[in-house]
């Protein structure tokens, strides 16, 4: 029982020394074409300067744009989906919410440990419920997300 409670403890002071999580703002790509561009991927084909049949592949796969970076969704873990998002750096909220440990999240969103690995060694995100994975290196450098479309979200787990 003294063990539990020190874990209880120890858990609880830990999560109290972090400091606070860093959030950007994140807007899914196909609402970004829809607002700016009247749903016209050709025109923001031009201006971003990537083919239109690419940014319609990353329109299906639900892509968001997170500083300039397309960010594709990476898990599949159940959650309501939103137009705009916080989005979090994945290891910094992995440190947050379950101290950096990979199993507990793992075991939380019934997701193999082996694949948390993978996203910690990688550039993701964590928005709304989902993890997101890098696809591009600045290749959106001349677009960027809507300025009306800050929403405050707050993600709990």
């Amino acid at each position: 029982m003294a063990t539990q409670s020190t874990a209880t403890v120890s858990a609880i002071q830990n999560k109290q020394s972090q400091p606070p999580l860093k959030s950007v703002k994140a807007v899914l790509l196909s609402q970004l074409v829809e607002n700016k561009f009247g749903g016209d991927y050709l025109a923001f084909s031009k201006v971003s300067g990537v083919p239109t049949s690419q940014l319609k592949r990353w329109a299906e796969n639900s892509a968001v744009i997170v500083d300039k970076e397309v960010f594709i969704q990476a898990s599949r873990i159940e959650t309501d989906a939103k137009v705009d998002m916080k989005a979090f750096d994945f290891n910094d909220y992995l440190n947050s919410h379950y101290g950096g440990n990979r199993s507990r999240f793992a075991e939380a969103n019934d997701i193999l440990q082996q694949q948390v690995s993978r996203w910690t060694q990688t550039k993701c995100m964590f928005m709304n419920g989902q993890v997101y994975r890098l696809t591009t290196r600045g290749e959106l450098n001349s677009v960027s997300a809507p300025k009306q479309k800050a929403k405050v979200e707050k993600t709990v787990h």
